[in-house]
This record gives C-alpha cells, sequence and structure tokens, in this order.
C-alpha cells in the first residue's frame, strides 16, 4: 500500500506539539529546500503559534551547502531562535548546541556514499538519544541534498527507509530531471508524503549564483566572521565568468587571512589522518616524521589544506581549520581556526578529506609572490590563444551512444 499522500501541511499534525516529529525535505537542486527548511524552523519556533516548540533540532545532510555548519561537515543542531538572516550569517553564531557533528571532508555524498549513509544514521541515533535527555517534544528536520538521479537516488531512498520519518516533504521541481517516486518506495511505511510546489515563482538572488560560489562564500564568512558584512556588497557576475568562487578585486580575505596569527601546533599534539574512499584512510601512524615516509606525506597532504578538527575521531567534529603552513624543523603545524581556544584544547586529531580551497583564500592580487600567471581581468577582454575558461559540453553525445 502507497504511503498516505497530503498537499497541505496542516494536514495529519506536522505541527503537533505532543510527540517528536522526523521530517525528511527532499527535492531536486534549486526547487526551494533550504528556503522551505528555514520556513518549517521558524513556524515550529514561533511564539504566536499554539504548537510552537521550544527548539528544533536539524540535520544538515546537504554536505555541500549546509545551512548552520561550514561545507565537509554533517550535524545535527539544536536551533531555539528563527532563521532570519542569509545562510552565510548563521556560521558567524557559535552558541548553538551540537547534539553531534562529523567530519565528511568532501562536498558531495558522492564522494563516499557509504560513509555518507552511516554519518546520516549516526547522527540520526544521536538526536534520539539527545531525545532521552528532554522532557520537550523536539522535531528533526532532515535537509537532504538535491541529487536525486541514479545513485543519489538510492542513497536518498536508503536514508529514507532507514530513517523511518514521520513526515516526508518533497518539492516538485518543475522539469523531468527534478522529479521523482518516493511514495511508491515509503510504501508500508508510517510515513506522510507531502507533495509541495517548488519555489519558482520567488524571485531569489541565489538562483542565480553557482553552488561553488555559494559554498565558497560559506567557507568564507565561517574563516573571516568578521568581514561576514562585507559579503553582500560583492559582484557575483564576473564570478560567474571565470567560474571561480567569486571576485574580491580587493583580496579582503585573503589579506585578512595572511594577518591573522596561527596557532602553533606540535606533530606530537595531534594525530593526522587522510579520509580516504573505502574507509582505506590514510593514517599518520607514529612520530618517526623524518624516517617514515607515510608519515611525510599525509602531513606534506595537510600543507595548505582545510581540515577536521577532531576529538578521537572524525565523528566527533569540533570545527574547520587551515593548515597555513608546516615548520619541519620545529615540528610545529601553523593552524588557523574561528574555533575558540578553549574548545581547541580538546582536539587530539586533525582529518583531511576533499574540500578544495577557494582562490580567494590565497589569492594576495596580481603582484603578490604567489600564482604570478594569474589574472584579475575579465575573460571577454581577453585575446591570447587558450586563456579561456573550459566549458562543459554536455550536449554532445557518446559516440558508443549515437545512432550509426
Amino acid at each position: 500500500e502507497p504511503a498516505p499522500q497530503r498537499d497541505s501541511l496542516e494536514e495529519d499534525g506536522i505541527f503537533v506539539h505532543e510527540k517528536p516529529q522526523i521530517i525528511f525535505i527532499c527535492g531536486g537542486k534549486g526547487v526551494g529546500k533550504s528556503t522551505f527548511l528555514r520556513y518549517l524552523t521558524n513556524r515550529l519556533l514561533s511564539s504566536t503559534s499554539t504548537s510552537s516548540h521550544e527548539e528544533v533540532a536539524i540535520l544538515d545532510a546537504d554536505v555541500g551547502q549546509p545551512e548552520l555548519v561550514p561545507p565537509g561537515i554533517l550535524s545535527c543542531t539544536i536551533q531555539k531562535t528563527p532563521l532570519l538572516q542569509p545562510p552565510y550569517w548563521n556560521l558567524t553564531e557559535s552558541s548553538r548546541e551540537s547534539v553531534a557533528s562529523i567530519f565528511y571532508g568532501a562536498v558531495s555524498s558522492k564522494d563516499d556514499p557509504v560513509r555518507y549513509i552511516e554519518a546520516i544514521q549516526y547522527l540520526v541515533q544521536a538526536y534520539r538519544d539527545h531525545l532521552k535527555t528532554t522532557s520537550n517534544p523536539t522535531p528533526l528536520l532532515i535537509n537532504m541534498d538535491g541529487w536525486i538521479k541514479g545513485l543519489g537516488y538510492e542513497i536518498l531512498t536508503s536514508l529514507a527507509l532507514s530513517v523511518a520519518p514521520t513526515h516526508v516533504c518533497q518539492i516538485l521541481g518543475s522539469s523531468k530531471a527534478k522529479t521523482f517516486d518516493l511514495q511508491s518506495t515509503l510504501s508500508g511505511q508510517e510515513s506522510t508524503i507531502y507533495f509541495l510546489d517548488a519555489c519558482t515563482n520567488l524571485i531569489s538572488m541565489s538562483c542565480s549564483i553557482p553552488s561553488f560560489t555559494l559554498r565558497s562564500l560559506r567557507l568564507g564568512a565561517y574563516f573571516g566572521p568578521h568581514l561576514v558584512d562585507l559579503w553582500d556588497t560583492l559582484d557575483f557576475t564576473p564570478a560567474k565568468q571565470l567560474q571561480v568562487g567569486w571576485v574580491d578585486e580587493g583580496c579582503i580575505l585573503a589579506e585578512y587571512l595572511a594577518q591573522e596569527r596561527p596557532y602553533c601546533v606540535p606533530f606530537e599534539a595531534v594525530k593526522c589522518t587522510f579520509l580516504l574512499p573505502d574507509h582505506d584512510d590514510l593514517i599518520m601512524a607514529d612520530n618517526d616524521y623524518d624516517n617514515d615516509e607515510n608519515n611525510q606525506r599525509v602531513l606534506q597532504a595537510m600543507n595548505g589544506a582545510i581540515v577536521g578538527l577532531c576529538v578521537g575521531n572524525a565523528n566527533n567534529c569540533l570545527g574547520l581549520g587551515l593548515v597555513r603552513s608546516i615548520d619541519w624543523k620545529s615540528e610545529l603545524l601553523y593552524v588557523l581556526t574561528p574555533v575558540e581556544a578553549s574548545v581547541l584544547s580538546q582536539v587530539d586529531m586533525l582529518v583531511g578529506g576533499n574540500l578544495p580551497l577557494p582562490l580567494s583564500f590565497v589569492f594576495r592580487g596580481v603582484h603578490a609572490e604567489s600564482f604570478p600567471y594569474q589574472s584579475m581581468t575579465n575573460p571577454a577582454d581577453i585575446t591570447a590563444l587558450g586563456v579561456d575558461p573550459m566549458k562543459s559540453r554536455n550536449n554532445i553525445g557518446r559516440k558508443g551512444n549515437m545512432n550509426g
């Protein structure tokens, strides 16, 4: 029997206050999942509503563009106030209660689907454990990513079945590429499905900004919280043309990071590891850095990388750090991070992954000592051969798939 279908959120008690609800939000790319997450959070927390909650648990399953944490982290966070600011402003607030936080180390579930599924299941169990410690019927909102085809659909349905949500909010896109069948998959489950129209009629600036730009913006707000009021003034048009995070003509963020005083971390104070596919992680075994080639490889890969600041393992992540440089002679790592020093004292492991470092983090102008061949010139004004950014040609079919 197919799962029951509803067209209105007011039906079947999605805002019921008496018992905890697990609300599963899914849909294709750009249909308004994050916008709906913010609306639903604010509605549940609204003091004018008779069914208002004291707190809401948010599970950020969109690891590339999470709402409350920087990219690369999967988290379950307690939210007690409405979300009224742009997403990157949320990263400047450190007072939220974290139920659990996992360093995934990538910006897409396709990098390691097995690790991704296990991480979401771990966070849902952490939420259920949290319910045992409080009398509040805290609802859980799970915001999925927009990968709904092929392997992405298998990940989505696998999580929908294992999580067993009480309500599923499927946002329907206007094209076939943004629609999928979830109702038949949940047949026999005690889940109510709500089919909602996409936010295509809303004027939103974010719809015209590439995902890699929004990702870079979140990382910039996280590592440069004192500069976050400047992000609203950025012009994203050149960024789309140049296919970079954004064009910071004043090199404000790179200059800020270059002037920040890093933490000095002795080699022996932390363990270092890299997350690799199929759980075949590259781990620094001991402190013999001079004679052990494996350890040297790990540290070399850490240099200039965004890493997770963890306690014990990647399933207990306290935030992100940027390894600015390594002093091999003094055996010191120089790490930039907005995490408070009192929290950093708990960190005993640096975990590397596959998080891309935005160009705006390191490019400090055309006359800087690094990147001598970079240019801030608009590609349309350049006539030299081979300087245009590469463009994807997805409209060209593969030779083996073409009809003779």
